[in-house]
Formats: C-alpha cells, sequence, structure tokens
C-alpha cells in the first residue's frame, strides 16, 4: 500500500514484530505512539482512534466480522447502536478516558439486558474502575486493559506457539490497517508492520 506523506501528515506507526516482546508490550509500544503524536501534532484522536480498531481487528479475528454490528460513528450522538461493538448480548465500549456519557450507555446497556465490557487503557484503570463506582455500575460493567485484551488473543489465535502469536499480532495490524483504510480519513494512523 503505497501512500503520500506530506508535510502536514505525520509518518505511518511502527512496529517491529519480534519474538523478544510481549504482546502486550506490543500494543503498549503503538499507544505511546499515539500519545506521542497527539502531544506533538495535536491530533486529539490518535489513541482513540487507534484503540478502536485495534479492539474492532481483534473482535473480528476472535468471534468473526460477520458476528459483530459496529458503531460506525464513535461520537456519542450516534445513538443508534448502544456500543462501539454488539456481540450476542455483549456492549462493548472502547475509550482511552471514558466519561460520564460512557458510564451512563453502560448502565443502559445493563438495563436493556446487554452486558457491558468498558475497554481502556492499562494505565487508567484503578481510576475508570473508582468512576464506575461513583456512577453506581461498578458490579454491572467489566473494565479491561486494551493492552492485555488485545494481547491475549495473540496467544490464542496463535495457537500458544512464539511463531504463531507473532503471526495472530501481524493479522491483528493487518485488519487494523484494513479498518483505518475504510473508516478514517488520515492514512498516518496506518500501522507498518516490521519483521
Amino acid at each position: 500500500m503505497m501512500q503520500v506523506y506530506g508535510p502536514h501528515l505525520p509518518e505511518p506507526f511502527v512496529l517491529e514484530i519480534d519474538a523478544e516482546k510481549s504482546s502486550t508490550s506490543m500494543v503498549e509500544e503503538l499507544l505511546v505512539q499515539a500519545k506521542e503524536r497527539e502531544e506533538r501534532d495535536g491530533r486529539k484522536m490518535a489513541v482513540q482512534v487507534m484503540l478502536r480498531h485495534l479492539v474492532g481487528a481483534k473482535l473480528e479475528l476472535v468471534a468473526g466480522a460477520d458476528s459483530i454490528i459496529r458503531k460506525k460513528n464513535p461520537m456519542p450522538d450516534a445513538l443508534a447502536i448502544p456500543a462501539d461493538f454488539i456481540i450476542g448480548d455483549v456492549a462493548i465500549h472502547v475509550s482511552p478516558a471514558p466519561s460520564a456519557f460512557t458510564f451512563g450507555q453502560c448502565k443502559v446497556n445493563a438495563d436493556q439486558g446487554y452486558k457491558p465490557i468498558l475497554v481502556t487503557l492499562g494505565d487508567v484503570l484503578q481510576a475508570v474502575e473508582w468512576l464506575a463506582k461513583q456512577h453506581g455500575i461498578l458490579p454491572q460493567v467489566d473494565i479491561l486493559g486494551a493492552e492485555q485484551f488485545i494481547a491475549v488473543n495473540t496467544y490464542y489465535l496463535g495457537h500458544y506457539s512464539s511463531a504463531g502469536r507473532q503471526d495472530a499480532m501481524r493479522h491483528i495490524l493487518r485488519r487494523y490497517n484494513e479498518l483505518v483504510v475504510l473508516y478514517e480519513n488520515d492514512p498516518s494512523m496506518v500501522i507498518e508492520i516490521e519483521g
């Protein structure tokens, strides 16, 4: 895939698939690059976009794309679908910084018979759990760190072998890139996969 990156678009993200790295650390490495881009270039949604499409790619590979209902617009006014992803009776929300609106959606999901899952960044898990408790939904929602939520499936999809885990990570990242091309206007959000 040949993309043109000019003075107004940063280079794509880069990840070297390395057997010495844990799957969690590879996901963390990508999220750090997205955070740095936000700070450096003022691209406020880089972490949110990356997180959403990494989770979406992982879900598609594990559950199958046909079994997932995906919210096309992550903005709060896109209420036709009550979460970022619906799989069966599970409503999955993806946010690096969940807001009162997100907790409210989780409460509505639970009231409608869905099992809400909130996927966020690992380094804010305790704070998000505290906020969920303040909103009275902690017992109803599973709150998971994205890094491990994604990484655990590289082991499962890779049949618990080093080569398989690396292949699974490549598959997730390739699907991520396809989702970025499909849903985003910023080609610099793709990930160059090395190794």
